[in-house]
């Protein structure tokens, strides 16, 4: 009898641990939520943000992976949790003022980054030039993203933005995979600068297809 009542309660003290667990994961998360919009133009925490996004994408999926003991309806919160952790990711690697290579962000997780804070995002020199360009801003932070719709092409882009009245300009040379947002500028490093002006953008297929991305 004393063995059985001791194996009982091992057993609810390994599952209230194990709770406790996946507890600390939803927690971390959301936390990175809260500090996402007041700290997306800062690199240092960004980069940091990004680092523990990634850290708890890769444990939620080995804990997804061995899921046998987790209660059906805490497996569905922790799929939701791990695919809203990939989508922000790659928002602040697209958008944040990271200091990590520029990535790519698909409309659809924009829209599950929307589900988790308000994203403004703006049209802007609508079809003036050979891409569509979209802005966002947090506060003082603005980014200007290119988006390029079609079927599975690659483009090699090529663009000149005046900022501060014309005295200083920023060129970029960087892919756009279609049907991706890429960050082309940001005011990241001078949250001062309030306006900007797209001189020049130029489109070139390259060729490639992004069949792989």
């Amino acid at each position: 009898m004393k063995n059985i009542i001791l194996s009982v309660l091992l057993f609810v003290f390994a599952n209230n641990t194990f709770s406790q667990d996946l507890q600390s994961y939803i927690d971390d998360f959301d936390n990175i939520v809260k500090e996402t919009p007041t700290q997306i133009y800062n690199t240092d925490r960004c980069y940091y943000l990004i680092n523990n996004l990634n850290t708890l994408n890769e444990n939620l999926k080995q804990v997804l992976n061995n899921s046998e003991q987790i209660h059906p309806e805490d497996i569905k919160i922790l799929k939701w949790t791990k695919v809203h952790a990939a989508a922000l990711e790659d928002f602040l690697r697209t958008v944040g003022n990271s200091g990590k290579a520029a990535l790519y962000m698909t409309e659809n997780q924009l829209s599950l980054v929307q589900d988790l804070f308000s994203v403004g995002i703006t049209e802007i020199y609508s079809q003036k030039f050979c891409c569509s360009l979209f802005e966002i801003k947090f506060d003082n932070y603005i980014c200007l993203l290119a988006f390029k719709r079609g079927d599975d092409e690659i483009y090699n882009i090529k663009s000149k933005i005046s900022v501060k009245g014309g005295l200083s300009t920023s060129s970029m040379d960087m892919g756009l995979i279609v049907n991706k947002y890429r960050r082309l500028w940001s005011n990241g490093d001078d949250l001062t600068i309030k306006s900007y002006q797209v001189l020049s953008i130029q489109c070139t297929l390259t060729g490639h297809n992004s069949f792989g991305f």
